[in-house]
């Protein structure tokens, strides 16, 4: 009987001839658990730089914001809001519908 602590020829060639076998190249393909985290930090970093309004040169040499990106942007920042003010009277909306059948039903209970 062999001891769990002590390996055996037989073991160490088998673990040796587990060891050699080289992994499939499709399995480096595929980024590890650990480095998902990391790429989308990457990537978080990467749209944060891109999001700032680009510069151009002017003719006079001078940078100046890339007028187009800043349109486009302000259109954006517009529609979003025109959005969270239409969301913003919805719940006013439901939150007065709930006040209401809440008074309903207060007086269907004191009437019953």
């Amino acid at each position: 009987m062999e001891s769990p602590g002590i390996e055996t020829k037989k073991n160490a060639d088998s673990h040796a001839q587990t060891n050699d076998k080289k992994p499939s190249s499709f399995l480096f393909a595929w980024p590890s658990h650990a480095e998902a985290p990391a790429q989308a930090d990457r990537n978080t970093r990467e749209e944060e730089v891109t999001s700032e309004a680009p510069e151009v040169l002017s003719s006079d040499h001078e940078l100046v914001p890339d007028e187009p990106f800043i349109d486009k942007r302000r259109r954006r920042l517009a529609e979003l809001q025109a959005r969270n003010a239409a969301e913003r009277s919805d719940v006013l909306r439901l939150i007065q519908q709930r006040d209401e059948l809440a008074q309903h039903l207060l007086k269907m209970q004191a009437g019953s």
